[in-house]
């Protein structure tokens, strides 16, 4: 099994305003290089544009479905 290696951590957070949610999404626009942190909720309600504008997205959401070592 091929371990996935995750940039963004608990600390980081959702740009979007009065979210505050962990960022489990980055984009970064190709023009300016301004990159922008979602959370999985506001990510997808902007996919769609994000897409058709080019962004690179760097998308972490899999680390929703990762589960805990208890014996860690």
């Amino acid at each position: 099994m091929v371990e996935q290696e995750w940039t963004l951590t608990a600390s980081d957070r959702c740009d979007v305003r009065k979210c505050g949610a962990r960022a489990f999404v980055r984009t970064v626009d190709p023009v300016t290089w301004f990159d922008i942190l979602w959370c999985g909720h506001h990510f997808r309600q902007v996919e769609s544009k994000i897409l058709e504008r080019e962004f690179s997205v760097f998308d972490e959401r899999g680390q929703l479905d990762v589960k805990l070592d208890a014996s860690a």
